[in-house]
């Protein structure tokens, strides 16, 4: 009952939410740091002598971010509906049914909050 909702918000919902947030937050600074911002600061701390860091090129893109957050989500869905039929039944494998209805409801609020994320906050950095 209430571990049943817990489970269905944090995995279904919650976590591809929050994924399609740090996705956009990816992309965001890669383009801030491609932009002016990243043309204009060479080392900081440097002009005093004292080298604090260097700034360099991100080895992380936004791609591999979002390949890992729909590998997780995904991983993370099916578990949570296994999860489920082991409460609900006491069997794991009674998940398995909900397992492809959750994905798909997950996959499609990360891409659905991922555009709906883009297209608000996206507007401000154009």
């Amino acid at each position: 009952t209430m571990y049943t909702l817990f489970i269905v918000f944090a995995s279904v919902f919650a976590d591809p939410l929050l994924f399609a947030v740090s996705t956009f937050y990816v992309e965001t600074t890669q383009q801030l740091w491609q932009g002016q911002i990243g043309s204009n600061i060479q080392d900081v701390g440097g002009n005093i002598g004292l080298k604090l860091f260097a700034v360099t090129t991100a080895t992380i893109t936004p791609d591999d971010v979002r390949l890992f957050s729909l590998a997780a989500i995904i991983m993370t869905t099916f578990f949570g509906a296994l999860t489920l039929g082991l409460i609900r039944d006491g069997f794991a494998k009674r998940g398995l049914k909900l397992a492809p209805v959750f994905v798909s409801v997950a996959l499609a609020v990360n891409f659905f909050g991922y555009l709906f994320i883009k297209s608000t906050f996206g507007v401000f950095l154009a």
